[in-house]
């Protein structure tokens, strides 16, 4: 069935779900909106790394590590040099160092596709060397992430681990029933909202940028991404949808194309309306492109 939990028709529609959030969510900050729409964004990027997750364990579990990287330079690396090296030549070379640090998928404005081939590493590593030992691998190196990184990929530290694990018990998980899920989404939702609000408080957001408060980020995006998850659960109309399903397998290219657009939507209705057609289109056409290369030259 195709609205079983997270199967593949229901993490499509919510990747495309998640994307849209996201281009909307980048727009408003352009536009100086109040800094609570930063949740918008943080909380589709952990839905998305959930799925990510979630994806590559189900994948391992068929087929193992066979054509793991191959997999993952035709859908992202590749694609991803392709774009830098498109965006170079209209924005210019900006240095060696930066321009190495990108493609190595080390430092990037475009932050979340090296936060995300990162993740797929440490995936690959603990599989090939500490597969009997994955779960308090993952803990390990959650805990070394969220103590290290910068806070918006600290504040995500757990976000892939997690769907990792509901893939580990996906069986067990399409049992429950609804109201199980509805107890849940309102349990995450409260915690996520308990830490947001207290993440409002000015003593408490005084700490921001320090350790303590990347503890407490990572009780808002986590938390509050379950009942994202969970909205084809209760709105199984969704997943029919044509337009979230094609944004959903389109989301990379959605994620890269609008970014150098954003800049340029002024506090407009028909900025807004041009750049979501711009967005579209430029969409469309890299996506061809990527798939052009992928069946003819990878």
């Amino acid at each position: 069935m195709t609205n079983h939990l997270l199967s593949r028709q229901q993490t499509n529609v919510l990747r495309g779900l998640a994307a849209i959030v996201i281009v909307v969510f980048h727009v408003l900050i352009a536009w100086q909106c109040h800094r609570v729409v930063n949740m918008m964004g943080s909380v589709s990027v952990a839905v998305f790394l959930v799925l990510s997750g979630f994806g590559i364990h189900e994948s391992y579990q068929k087929n193992g590590l066979k054509n793991y990287w191959h997999k993952k330079f035709r859908r992202i690396i590749v694609p991803y040099w392709l774009f830098l090296t498109i965006l170079t030549l209209i924005k210019g070379f900006p240095g060696w160092k930066p321009f190495l640090l990108d493609v190595c998928f080390i430092q990037s404005e475009f932050w979340f596709i090296p936060y995300l081939v990162q993740c797929y590493l440490v995936y690959w590593i603990i599989q090939r060397w500490l597969h009997r030992w994955m779960i308090p691998a993952f803990i390990i190196i959650g805990l070394i992430a969220l103590n290290t990184m910068p806070q918006i990929a600290a504040e995500q530290s757990f976000s892939f681990f997690a769907g990792v694990l509901a893939s580990q018990h996906i069986q067990q998980l399409r049992q429950k029933d609804k109201r199980f899920w509805l107890t849940v989404g309102a349990i995450s939702c409260f915690i996520g909202v308990t830490f947001l609000l207290l993440k409002e408080i000015p003593a408490v957001h005084a700490y921001k940028g320090t350790l303590p408060y990347n503890y407490i980020l990572l009780f808002i995006k986590l938390p509050l991404a379950i009942p994202f998850i969970l909205i084809p659960t209760f709105a199984s109309f969704i997943v029919r949808s044509r337009t979230l399903y094609l944004a959903g397998i389109s989301s990379l290219e959605i994620y890269l194309v609008h970014l150098p657009l954003v800049p340029y939507v002024e506090k407009t209705a028909l900025h807004f309306i041009l750049f979501v057609a711009a967005t579209a289109v430029l969409t469309w056409i890299y996506y061809q492109i990527n798939h052009h290369i992928i069946a003819h030259y990878l």
